[in-house]
Order: structure tokens, then sequence, then C-alpha cells
């Protein structure tokens, strides 16, 4: 009995070590930027950072500053990405809005053994009077969120070349639209009087253009 023991941990521990073996050393590697890349000057707030993917990494941390990393008065985004997309994808991205000013941004890849060195570039963002190419970023509520109360706030990022947001609250099980208003500010407040799923969409304006609507559900439970 002893020695099946001692025979079944040492199988154990033989297997431990292969998966230790198996995890492959990615440390020399670098992970190739594809935008915005090294003194670019991005002229929209929705800036997309995308990046080729690393062989046998499955995961990348990303960060942004402002205005670097060595002087760094705030860090604005710091986040680490599990599985981006899928392997068969050749290119990887992530979105975020920016105000005008100064930024670095840097990724590094990683899987459970190793990590590659960070990339590191530094950009610009430019005012721009054009709502053309820009996104409006929505804040909350999250995608579908459960409520059981009547009364939500939405919220979204601003665009400094918008003038007015259009809101739409449309009941989708119904496909009624209950709400399309225009705000000057990037919020309002909304009571609900029926359990339904809702989908809420904003969009930019301005006197000349607009964005395209970005859209989440909510689910109002009342009973």
């Amino acid at each position: 009995m002893r020695n099946y023991l001692v025979l079944v941990l040492l199988l154990i521990s033989i297997v431990s070590c292969e998966d230790i073996i198996s995890v492959t050393d990615i440390s020399q590697d670098r992970v190739v930027v594809l935008a915005p890349q090294n003194d670019t000057q991005v002229t929209t707030s929705s800036v997309n950072f995308s990046w080729e993917p690393v062989d046998f990494a499955n995961a990348y941390t990303i960060q942004v500053s402002s205005p670097d990393f060595e002087t760094a008065s705030q860090i604005l985004l710091d986040t680490t990405l599990i599985e981006v997309d899928s392997l068969a994808n050749s290119r990887y991205m992530l979105n975020t809005t920016l105000n005008p000013g100064n930024y670095s941004w840097r990724i590094k890849a990683s899987n459970s053994g190793y990590a590659t060195a960070y990339s590191t570039q530094k950009f610009s963002v430019s005012e721009n009077a054009s709502l053309i190419g820009q996104r409006v970023e929505l804040l909350s509520p999250e995608d579908n969120q459960v409520f059981t109360s009547t009364t939500i706030n939405f919220s979204w990022e601003s665009i400094n070349a918008a003038t007015l947001y259009r809101f739409e609250l449309t009941n989708s099980d119904t496909d009624v639209v209950i709400v399309s208003e225009t705000f000057s500010t990037s919020n309002t407040q909304y009571t609900f009087e029926e359990s339904a799923t809702y989908t809420w969409k904003v969009r930019a304006e301005n006197d000349r253009e607009l964005t395209e609507y970005t859209e989440r559900t909510v689910e109002i439970d009342l009973e």
C-alpha cells in the first residue's frame, strides 16, 4: 500500500512538472502595436487601441496615462483582457474615450507563467469640431442590468463636438418608443410604470453632423 501511494505521488509530481514545462516562455517576445503608434495625433475622442497577438499569450494588460508614465498625473486606464476575442483573430482591439491632451499607452502580453515587457507609445488627442468617427460611450446602467425600482438614471460620456444628445427609450417587448428627446447634458432620468425589457440608446448631434446610436438594454422587474 505504501509503495502504491509513493507511485501515485510520483505520477502527480510528473504531471505537475509537465504542466509547468508546457507553458511557453514569451518573455523575450514583444507586442506589435498597430494604433495609435508613437507621436500619432488622434482627431477623435473615441480612441481605438489595437495590436497584433503574441503566440502562446492569453492575456493583455493595457495602461493609459497622462501625460506619460514617467511623470504621470493620472492613470486613466489599467485593465487586463483575458482571451481577447479568439486566437483565430489577427488583430486585437480596445476602445475608450479620452479628452483632448497628451497621453502614453503601453501593453504587455502574458500567459500563466511568463509576460513580455511593455510596448509603450505616446500620442495626443486633438480638439475636434467634427462628430465623424466618434462614438457615445454609455456609462450607466450596465448592459442587461436588472432593476426592481421604478426610477432609473441614465448617463453617458460627453463629446466636445456635440451640442445635443438624442436619447431614445424603447419597450423591447412591444417595439414601442417611449421616449425620444434631446438633451444638452449627458444624463437623464426616467420613471417606469411596468415590468419589461427596455432598450436605451444615445447619439451625439451638432448642427452639421450626428453619430451612430450606442445602445444597451435594461430589465425592469416591479413584481
